[in-house]
């Protein structure tokens, strides 16, 4: 099998997932599951000291629960 050979085989699958994921973006509808949210705050660290802490919230759409938090500092 010579590399021409597999490079049209190559080209051939790229194509079929280029068709593939236009099909996917002509069929999404997008949907609200939630909202983010970026609080920054001033609190003591566990030595004791005054820092600025950086969080990110998601919450759910009602603002009822959170969903996750993650600690933007520790990034």
């Amino acid at each position: 099998m010579g590399y021409s050979k597999l490079h049209l085989e190559a080209l051939n699958q790229g194509k079929k997932c280029l068709e593939k994921i236009d099909s996917i973006k002509l069929h999404f509808v997008p949907q609200v599951i939630g909202w983010k949210m970026v609080h920054t705050f001033r609190a003591k660290n566990l030595g004791g000291n005054l820092g600025l802490h950086h969080y990110l919230f998601c919450v759910d759409k009602e603002y009822s629960k959170v969903i996750k938090t993650v600690d933007l500092d520790n990034e």
